[in-house]
């Protein structure tokens, strides 16, 4: 949350500190909710396994982010658009559909949302609390089936990202920020400085305008919009 110039720091002091040799595989990171993390982390190990000549390192990273939406708010996470705009590698969600009048309309009204899990399901599936007077259609089952298609866009995405993120530059500028291929140059070339704190301070708002208050969120709600929810059925 203190941003990437503080991550870094933290990094190459575990590197200066012999942290990343052979037979030490694996930094894990809390809370990364967002793509742009996700590359950058990549990135992150990438250099590592390079400069510290230890091609098993691995970093991981956690989220509650699907569980709190899902299980608890009963929101729909949504995938990210992923264009050259950094501002659409973001996490987005929205009130999953709810209303007691879906309960047992059978196959008439698709989840409208893809997903293994997604695909398959229809409203009726979620909304199985019925009644005029019923405020809460969703049941426990209901919001297990939510986060596990919240789940699945959130791995999904994270892999598309890293995907798009290290094709070759010539084809990943078409789809990926030239903030985050920049950055994956700056972070490629400080895990190879021995001294790198001036290096590393000089860069400040550089490092700081690559995570904006926005993609720092763990994930943007944003109000449902009817067209765009009937265009997502199949």
């Amino acid at each position: 949350m203190s941003g990437l110039q503080s991550v870094l720091q933290m990094v190459l002091t575990m590197r200066d500190d012999n942290a990343f040799d052979k037979g030490q595989d694996w930094m894990h990171v809390l809370g990364v909710s967002q793509p742009t993390w996700a590359v950058l982390l990549t990135a992150i190990q990438r250099g590592i396994r390079k400069q510290c000549k230890n091609e098993n390192f691995r970093v991981s990273y956690d989220s509650a982010s699907p569980f709190q939406a899902g299980g608890r708010y009963q929101k729909v996470v949504r995938y990210p658009k992923f264009t050259n705009d950094i501002a659409s590698w973001t996490m987005t969600m929205h009130l999953s559909p709810q209303n007691p009048l879906y309960c047992g309309t059978g196959k008439e009204f698709r989840f409208p949302y893809p997903s293994p899990i997604g695909d398959r399901l229809y409203l009726s599936h979620l909304n199985i609390n019925g009644g005029e007077f019923q405020s809460k259609p969703y049941d426990t089952v209901s919001n297990h089936m939510l986060v596990n298609h919240n789940i699945w866009v959130y791995v999904r995405s994270f892999l598309e990202a890293n995907e798009l993120a290290f094709m070759l530059p010539s084809d990943a500028d078409k789809a990926v920020p030239q903030k985050l291929i920049d950055m994956f140059a700056f972070i490629d070339y400080i895990l190879g400085e021995e001294r790198w704190q001036a290096k590393l301070k000089k860069e400040k708002l550089l490092l700081d305008d690559v995570i904006s208050k926005k993609s720092a969120k763990d994930v943007i709600e944003q109000p449902i919009e009817r067209d765009v929810v009937e265009n997502e059925f199949r």
